[in-house]
């Protein structure tokens, strides 16, 4: 999943610089850009790390969420056995 949504937020952060991306409108490739900031703006790059943190922290509190989720079911199957 993690995978999926590499390319993707790549390309959204990449639309923030100063070069943008290529989009393809009317049969020529163009460069498109949401804002122009520079490759080594401190407070883009911190935000953007910031939300790279938080994106991990999200992954990892699901993770175990998923986990202790089916460790239950686990668990009142066994109870179910006995």
């Amino acid at each position: 999943m993690a995978s999926v949504l590499v390319g993707p937020s790549h390309m959204f952060l990449d639309m923030f610089t100063e070069a943008g991306v290529y989009v393809k409108k009317g049969g020529k490739w163009r460069r498109y850009a949401l804002a122009h900031f520079r490759y080594n703006n401190p407070l883009v790059n911190g935000l953007a790390a910031l939300a790279g943190v938080f994106f991990i922290a999200s992954y990892i509190f699901l993770f175990i969420l998923d986990l202790l989720y089916n460790l239950t079911i686990t668990v009142e199957l066994f109870y179910e056995l006995l």
